[in-house]
């Protein structure tokens, strides 16, 4: 099927890509290129967002679909595609949901970008010492884990 390889094949990539963000996350200093990573991230949370809106707009009944569904019989739980108005509803629900949810982490990391960015600024012209934001990757190289 053209459509099911046609959004497969850049999800699977963009998966990729994440896992590279994961392994460049857990470097020494990588908060001080957060501000940046959050714009960017920011950005492509957007894009997947203004994308599955597309994805749901594609999956609902087109016009000529909706006319022949009125015209039909009220009780026919089907329609042409196989979907019942309640999967259909679903459907348009589940699609939804996920383009606002990327739409509220776009929105967080708007948010979260404002506020770190004055810090790691401040950070980086004060030129202190970097022990004032905690690393939440494991315990420090030189201490064990504290068991819990």
């Amino acid at each position: 099927m053209i459509g099911m390889t046609s959004v497969r094949d850049p999800a699977s990539a963009l998966a990729e890509d994440v896992h590279a963000f994961h392994r460049a996350a857990e470097q020494e200093g990588s908060h001080l290129s957060a501000p940046a990573a959050l714009e960017s991230l920011q950005e492509a949370l957007q894009v997947l967002s203004a994308a599955w809106y597309r994805i749901a707009a594609d999956a609902s009944p087109h016009p000529g679909d909706r006319r022949r569904a009125c015209r039909a019989d009220a009780s026919s739980p089907a329609r042409s595609d196989g979907l019942s108005r309640e999967k259909e509803v679903r459907l348009m629900g589940a699609l939804h949901d996920v383009a606002a949810a990327f739409a509220r982490c776009a929105r967080a990391c708007r948010e979260a970008e404002s506020t770190v960015a004055p810090v790691i600024d401040h950070r980086i012209n004060a030129g202190g010492p970097d022990e004032e934001l905690p690393r939440f990757a494991g315990p420090p190289p030189d201490r064990e884990p504290v068991p819990r």
